[in-house]
């Protein structure tokens, strides 16, 4: 009965796929329960009468011939050919960074580009947010408040007692609170771990972590990452289209950089939180040991506290984050630019010199798509 179902849902998406012509083609392996490779195939198409965006599983498969780049584009290919696509229409691909799926020469999408080249690959903008976010998070102070954090979190969820024993402390200090438990640090989705940070924030007050150093750290990642909160969840939507995606990520790096910019300020906010924070738990305000020669911990000449956690903190924190999110999303500029010409609000901030161009080469690279595509510079 399941696989009756499941035939029925995937017929109806296939239809809607070719009805649509033009797809794009989504995929993700990752290994099961059972411990086999597993590749998931979600197809992206826009509804011809609508123009609604969908994105629809057509399935789970199993990587039964391996998981190099030659076997996931074979395993891609043959199956959407058994679903009677024709994959001359294959405009898009979209999967994370691993070398075999993203890289240049024997990855799965070089090799379905060098027979298909319309076919563009797009890396994952979530995925490539998320990597941002981790490398931006390997800092000293930073890396060891995430450490922190995740030892605090299995000392209570791996024991009932201390569960029941921190639920009743939270019934008993904070009756109006909805939560009951520590969030796990999610190691893949970065909008999790957000929430893990948030949900901690508020509950760190009842632990017995107080050094400055922790608070100081576990304030500025939370108030950062903030900023890129909307963005993730944004970047997951199936909906969202390159061009919004762009502006989205535009305004997020302007933001962060605005935050760059305007350090002293909103450190000095962030610092002031640290010090209530200080206050309630009964923590006198210090700066770690220093020594002439440090190897584990910041080491930096500071005249007071504030500016100390700033330099070892929050300057290295922002810096990353802006240098990270400029470096990873330059390909998505690229990849968008022409498509963006034929937006009328981006149209409007083009010279003409650059819009014909890129119209030019727009109608060059899809002219077995457009009716008439000599007509484009005319239109």
């Amino acid at each position: 009965m399941i696989e009756i179902l499941a035939d029925q849902v995937r017929s109806n998406v296939i239809c809607n796929v070719q009805a649509a012509k033009w797809f794009t083609v989504i995929a993700d392996e990752v290994t099961d329960v059972s411990n086999k490779e597993i590749i998931s195939i979600v197809l992206r198409y826009v509804n011809s009468e609508t123009l609604i965006i969908h994105e629809d599983l057509v399935g789970f498969f199993e990587c039964d011939t391996g998981i190099t780049g030659r076997a996931l584009a074979d395993k891609i290919t043959a199956t959407l050919k058994d679903f009677h696509l024709n994959l001359s229409f294959l405009r898009g691909q979209g999967y994370d960074g691993a070398g075999n799926m993203a890289g240049s020469v024997k990855g799965t999408a070089a090799l379905i580009t060098e027979e298909y080249p319309l076919a563009l690959y797009l890396h994952c903008a979530s995925h490539c947010l998320n990597l941002a976010v981790v490398k931006s998070l390997q800092s000293t102070n930073v890396s060891n408040m995430i450490n922190i954090v995740e030892r605090v979190y299995l000392f209570f969820a791996s024991h009932p007692k201390r569960q029941r024993a921190y639920e009743l402390a939270i019934a008993e200090t904070q009756p109006s609170s909805s939560v009951q438990k520590l969030k796990d640090l999610c190691r893949t989705r970065w909008v999790q771990r957000l929430d893990s940070l948030s949900t901690f924030y508020a509950r760190s007050l009842h632990l017995a972590i107080s050094t400055t150093d922790f608070l100081s750290s576990l304030v500025v990642t939370s108030s950062c990452l903030q900023y890129l909160h909307s963005l993730t969840v944004n970047l997951q939507g199936e909906c969202l289209d390159i061009v919004t995606a762009v502006q989205e990520i535009d305004t997020v790096i302007q933001t962060v950089k605005n935050v760059r910019d305007n350090i002293d300020r909103y450190h000095s906010e962030w610092f002031h939180n640290v010090e209530k924070m200080c206050e309630v738990t009964g923590t006198i305000p210090s700066i770690p040991r220093t020594c002439r020669r440090q190897t584990q911990r910041s080491n930096v000449p500071a005249d007071t506290l504030s500016q100390y956690f700033c330099r070892t903190i929050t300057i290295p924190l922002v810096d990353h984050l802006v240098s990270q999110l400029t470096a990873r999303f330059t390909q998505h500029h690229k990849s968008a630019l022409l498509g963006l010409s034929l937006v009328p609000s981006a149209m409007t901030k083009m010279s003409k010199e650059a819009f014909t161009e890129n119209i030019s080469k727009l109608s060059d690279l899809y002219s077995i798509d457009l009716p008439s595509p000599g007509s484009m510079n005319s239109e």
